[in-house]
């Protein structure tokens, strides 16, 4: 309109951005020098991008409310190029309800985080309620594969400390000691000699075999 191209409902458009501007943000559009002059209102029509309308208030709660879609929708209303406006007053009005209905507007980016966020605003106890009932029901299956787990480890250190038990008292078969009788002292000396060298790998079971040779040395008065 003021470079004196035909009227259209883009400039309806642009005028309804600028009520809404000052309606939110109880300041003018542009800071002008000298508001009579002619020649500045058209360069800052033209050529000066308005600021967002929520950096132009001071009260942290009314800045938190215009960040995000209203500052979307009132920018989009005063884009320069006509064409990138809303391209009707009633899709400026509805992007509008959907705000104060919480539901995503039309002139964001349509992002899945977007879509979401909006989601979850307006169901916001559903939502936790089914955070909570997930993060229950993971909990539940992180705590039974760990017991399955730890069962599994147990089971093994078990067969380890039996199977480390029985090679010693292997070598008391009359056959591996040649008739010559071994004494429980010596099968522990064996035991220990052998601990040294084994299971190193496995710091865990080495430590509840030597507690068990302990326990029968402490029984035997050694």
């Amino acid at each position: 309109q003021v470079r004196g191209e035909p009227v259209t409902v883009a400039s309806d458009v642009y005028s309804l951005g600028v009520l809404l501007y000052e309606l939110l943000t109880s300041r003018r559009l542009y800071r002008l020098s000298d508001p009579t002059s002619l020649r500045e209102v058209e360069l800052a029509v033209l050529e000066q991008e308005p600021e967002r309308p929520s950096t132009t208030v001071s009260d942290p709660r009314l800045r938190r409310g215009l960040r995000g879609d209203l500052d979307t929708i009132v920018l989009t209303a005063l884009r320069k190029d006509p064409p990138r406006r809303y391209s009707s007053v009633e899709q400026l009005a509805a992007d509008l309800d959907r705000h104060l209905e919480g539901r995503p507007v039309s002139a964001r980016p349509d992002r899945w985080s977007y879509r979401a966020g909006k989601f979850v605003h307006r169901h916001r106890l559903g939502v936790l309620a089914a955070a909570a009932v997930l993060l229950a029901v993971v909990g539940g299956l992180a705590a039974t594969q760990w017991k399955a787990r730890e069962a599994t480890r147990e089971a093994a250190r078990a067969e380890r400390v039996t199977d480390f038990l029985v090679s010693l008292f292997r070598e008391v078969d009359p056959e591996q000691a040649r008739g010559r009788e071994v004494t429980a002292r010596e099968l522990l000396q064996r035991g220990e000699r052998r601990l040294d060298s084994v299971l190193v790998r496995e710091p865990d079971t080495r430590a509840r075999l030597l507690g068990v040779l302990g326990v029968i040395h402490t029984q035997l008065g050694l």
